[in-house]
Formats: C-alpha cells, sequence, structure tokens
C-alpha cells in the first residue's frame, strides 16, 4: 500500500507543477491532498475504481489533471493521448501508473517553460524597472491618448495567478505589448526606450533558450 500512496503524492505533486508553471485551463484548480487520509485501504486489481484505494484515486486524480491541462494550441487529440488515456483505463498497479504519471509529466510540464519562471526573470533583470508596474496616470496624464493598451509586468503576474491567460500566445502578446508600448511611448532614444529594446532582447533570448532545454 506505501506504494500506491506514493504514486498519489507523484500525482498530486505533478498537478502542484502544473498550476505553478500557469499550464492549466482558465479556472482549473487541483484537488485537495488525499495522500495523507486515514481511511485509505489497499484493495487488490479490482475492476471497479474505489474511492479510498490510493492507486484508484491516483488514476482518477491523473485523468482529471490530463483533462485540465491546457492544450488550446493542439488542434486535435494526438494518437499517443489517445493510447495514454486507453492504458491509464486499464491500469491495475502502480508500476503501470507509474508509467502514465511520466508520460503525461513529459507531454505537459516538459513541453513549455513556465511563465512565471520567465516572468520573474523579466522582473529581476536590470532594465525592468520603467515597465515593472503601471504608469501613474496622475503625473502623466497625456499616455493614455498615446497608449491605447497599457499594460506592466505587474499587472500580467496578477493575470497569470487569476488564471487569466488561456495558452502561451497570450501570454507572449501581452509581454510584447509591454516592450512595443515602451518603444511607442518614449521612442528608442529614452530611458524607458531603451528599457523596451533591451528587454525585447533579453525576452527573446532567453524564451528561444528555455524552448531548446524542453
Amino acid at each position: 500500500m506505501e506504494v500506491d500512496i506514493h504514486q498519489l503524492q507523484q500525482v498530486e505533486a505533478l498537478e502542484r507543477r502544473v498550476v505553478s508553471a500557469g499550464l492549466q485551463i482558465k479556472g482549473w484548480m487541483h484537488p485537495e491532498p488525499q495522500s495523507e487520509r486515514e481511511d485509505l485501504v489497499y484493495q487488490e486489481d479490482n475492476a471497479w475504481r474505489r474511492p479510498n484505494n490510493p492507486l484508484d484515486i491516483a488514476v482518477m486524480r491523473l485523468a482529471e489533471l490530463e483533462r485540465g491541462i491546457d492544450r488550446s494550441s493542439e488542434e486535435e487529440v494526438t494518437p499517443g493521448m489517445r493510447l495514454w488515456h486507453q492504458a491509464l483505463g486499464e491500469v491495475r498497479s502502480s508500476a503501470q501508473l507509474s508509467l502514465c504519471i511520466q508520460q503525461l509529466q513529459k507531454s505537459s510540464t516538459g513541453t513549455a517553460p513556465s511563465r512565471k519562471v520567465l516572468l520573474a526573470e523579466l522582473e529581476a533583470h536590470q532594465d525592468a524597472g520603467p515597465i515593472l508596474t503601471p504608469v501613474n496616470l496622475k503625473a502623466k496624464p497625456w499616455y493614455k491618448r498615446i497608449i491605447k493598451k497599457p499594460m506592466d509586468f505587474t499587472t500580467i503576474g496578477k493575470k497569470l495567478s487569476n488564471n487569466q491567460y488561456l495558452n502561451f500566445e497570450t501570454f507572449v502578446m501581452d509581454l510584447n505589448l509591454v516592450f512595443d508600448n515602451s518603444l511607442k511611448y518614449d521612442e528608442d532614444d529614452s530611458t524607458i526606450g531603451r528599457a523596451g529594446i533591451s528587454m525585447k532582447e533579453f525576452f527573446a533570448k532567453r524564451w528561444a533558450e528555455l524552448l531548446k532545454q524542453n
């Protein structure tokens, strides 16, 4: 039973990784951990999933997790994922479940860089100061006459926390909006303009590196 509980803990850890990386669909949150429940009971090779069997709980949570992962950029379910669902439905041992966990991990958290990690690196950049927070409209009342869609790193961080990005593309669009706004408002010979150029170059380089790593 300890092995089955360990597999359940692995699923719970993967759930947390998916959420922390911002890879879930809008509104999806992982359920409360169940690996420390006191009513868990080991049951051998049952045809039916039992709500108090750690292996069965792990299987059901893993299936729910897969449904919660953002795959909006994929036009249809791949043959590999169809086989994965079939294999998961046939799981009757911790070894079988372990293979399903590994495959899902590679196809989700292993295929795209974390938005939160990337944003944190951008915020820590030496040139990020002028574009970290929203422009003070009281100090610069003319700003909105020039910039129709203001954006900054703090606002992007809040949108990430509230699961407002449906996919990586919309996240990247907001980042580029920050860079483009800084150039449009202050042009390339000002402090903010130079920051926009520097940050855009850093982002492009770091994004390419993260994609290669994955």
